[in-house]
């Protein structure tokens, strides 16, 4: 999913997921092939503003959350202009349950690359300061989260609460 544009303001990605099966267990559908997309998962870029994946939960990737594993990457944050941006709520890189890895054939369950990468953009949120807007970022290829060089000094905010 792409969210592209500084046009593109206000979009919320809830409740899905993306990369697995319909049960968020699974990343290899009966055919045999990957269920996961090539590329990132959620794409924010090109200025857009003020957007969000997932949301407010009570167990992240329920609810508002998403279930965000098998793909290329997670979740990518980036260019110049991209700002306020939020991702809470998530499970990154695990089954929908958030415990495990790989699904019930061995085929892992992590994102190829980042769990969420942010890359040029400001102001992101990445969790918050409750409970319900924890991700949950485990088993991806490359990092959990990627933060490159802002072009400005508003970093990026990556917040934690543990209940």
């Amino acid at each position: 999913m792409d969210i592209y544009d500084n046009g593109a303001t206000g979009n919320q990605v809830e409740g899905n997921f993306i990369g697995l099966d319909p049960s968020g267990t699974t990343a290899v559908g009966p055919n045999g092939k990957p269920l996961g997309n090539q590329g990132v998962g959620v794409s924010i870029a090109g200025g857009a503003t003020g957007n969000s994946v997932g949301g407010l939960t009570g167990t992240p990737g329920t609810g508002a959350g998403n279930v965000i594993s098998g793909n290329g990457g997670g979740v990518f944050v980036g260019d110049v202009g991209t700002s306020g941006n939020v991702v809470e709520g998530n499970i990154i890189g695990l089954d929908a349950t958030g415990t495990k890895a790989a699904d019930v054939n061995g085929a892992s369950l992590g994102n190829a690359s980042d769990g969420v990468a942010v890359f040029y953009a400001t102001e992101i949120t990445i969790g918050g300061t409750t409970s319900g807007a924890r991700n949950v970022i485990s088993n991806n290829a490359v990092s959990g989260t990627d933060l490159a060089p802002a072009l400005t000094t508003s970093w990026p905010a990556i917040t934690s609460a543990r209940t």
